[in-house]
């Protein structure tokens, strides 16, 4: 074989089967259908004996418009709009160990790997409005919704074997991650440096009929209307007939004895 040729099938190759034989996550896609209340991710990794792994899993990065309140006499009203940007819509950082034990501030920063580095990539137009509160604010949001988060006990360690050391990290999937394409990323480092880095898909997927509900709200905006008139109808009917039925059943129930002997 062209010595050439050998050199690029070899450079194909490598990543693939580090990715296929060091990464494993399940499953691959999380599928969100009409009984959906999150889901159960499990992440396994072989690393090299005396490293330490960080495990994250990060999604797009988002742009969301929030209201910005201020106080008018007594009450409280709406001054502005603020747009925040530059981190992703979910952030999830697992490791064996508080990262500050092994990790200096510089990689700990450059990584992403605590919320003083998430804090530090927020943009907030206009410029005028950006501040510490906001950001403050906006991190604690996203904290008390799950989709921020930074897990110091999470990896957990197998026995060293010939081929490395299973890392096994087990997470509740936040419920209201919205649907789209995840990554899964193991830093591995060692004395403080990076020593490897391994990537893999995780995909958020709508499917049954919140799949067909979501296109329809998409796609024909007019008929997703009329669903959602005649769903919340029917739920009106449902709940009408079960306050009747319970009615019914509390009428149909015979007197104490008490009333009924007159005492």
């Amino acid at each position: 074989m062209n010595p050439l040729k050998a050199v690029v099938l070899l450079w194909l190759i490598s990543p693939l089967a580090a990715a296929g034989l060091g990464l494993k996550v399940t499953p691959q896609v999380v599928e969100m259908g009409t009984f959906y209340r999150g889901a159960k991710i499990q992440i396994e990794y072989l690393g090299e004996p005396g490293a330490k792994p960080v495990v994250v899993i990060k999604g797009s990065e988002v742009s969301e418009i929030f209201n910005v309140k201020g106080r008018a006499g007594p009450i409280w009203v709406n001054t502005g709009k603020v747009s925040i940007s530059g981190v992703p819509s979910l952030y999830l950082s697992m490791s064996p160990q508080a990262v500050s034990e092994f990790l200096q501030p510089e990689a700990i920063e450059k990584y992403m790997l605590d919320l003083t580095a998430l804090k530090k990539q927020i943009k907030i137009e206009p410029r005028e409005m950006d501040g510490d509160i906001l950001r403050t604010e906006y991190l604690k949001l996203k904290s008390s919704e799950n989709s921020y988060r930074f897990i110091s006990d999470a990896v957990k360690t197998g026995e060293a074997g010939q081929d490395g050391v299973p890392y096994v990290i087990d997470l509740e999937w936040p419920r209201n991650a919205p649907p789209g394409d995840y990554e899964v990323v193991v830093y591995e480092f060692r004395n403080g440096s990076i020593a490897k880095e391994l990537h893999a898909p995780l995909k958020a997927d709508r499917v049954g009929f919140p799949a067909t509900m979501a296109s329809l709200a998409k796609n024909r905006p007019e008929i997703y209307g009329v669903l959602c008139v005649i769903l919340a109808v029917l739920a009106g009917f449902g709940m009408d007939s079960l306050v009747a039925a319970l009615r019914r059943k509390g009428k149909s129930r015979p007197e104490p004895a008490e009333a009924i002997s007159g005492h």
